[in-house]
């Protein structure tokens, strides 16, 4: 019986936050209609009134997070938008961001690890091209390194500036 609870505890949670949109603060810009081929945008995150944009931890630059349904097949994606004035987006780039999209693709089906579904570049948000890596959407996700890994370097081994800044360390960069 309580297994049958918890089934369903945990399944009440998980639509929770699928259908919860997070109210943006009076700081973060209007999110266009659509963007490429995903409508029904909402923030995943907030943007707080006494800090300038913090960098991710995941890539070491700034970048945005919003929840979008795609048009294919109706799954909802976190698209994670590049700040287009760390990184601007040029064909090369987004062909190296394909292949590592490809890479990923192996590790898709994995059950510990939200896919890497796609990269494309968009200029529906803030009137600039930008990259964007879109995600499965896994509500309450976690990072592996804030529950139990510990990424700190073996003596002797050279971290990148972004590796410093965001945390992680050693590895080459991605893009």
């Amino acid at each position: 019986m309580t297994l049958i609870y918890h089934a369903r505890a945990q399944h009440h949670a998980y639509l929770e936050a699928t259908q919860d949109d997070l109210v943006p603060s009076e700081h973060m810009p209007e999110l266009p209609e659509t963007l490429n081929n995903f409508h029904t945008l909402v923030y995943l995150e907030t943007k707080p009134a006494d800090k300038e944009e913090l960098p991710s931890l995941a890539l070491g630059i700034r970048t945005t997070v919003v929840k979008g349904v795609g048009r294919a097949d109706g799954d909802s994606c976190a698209l994670r938008r590049v700040d287009h004035r760390q990184l601007p987006p040029t064909g090369p780039l987004l062909t190296a961001a394909k292949r590592v999209v490809d890479k990923w693709g192996a590790l898709r089906d994995h059950p510990g690890i939200v896919p890497l579904r796609g990269v494309f570049v968009a200029r529906e948000m803030h009137d600039a091209p930008a990259l964007f890596f879109s995600h499965a959407f896994k509500p309450a996700a976690v990072r592996a390194s804030s529950v139990s890994l510990s990424f700190d370097s073996p003596p002797g081994v050279a971290q990148s500036g972004a590796a410093q800044r965001s945390g992680m360390q050693g590895g080459e960069p991605l893009v």
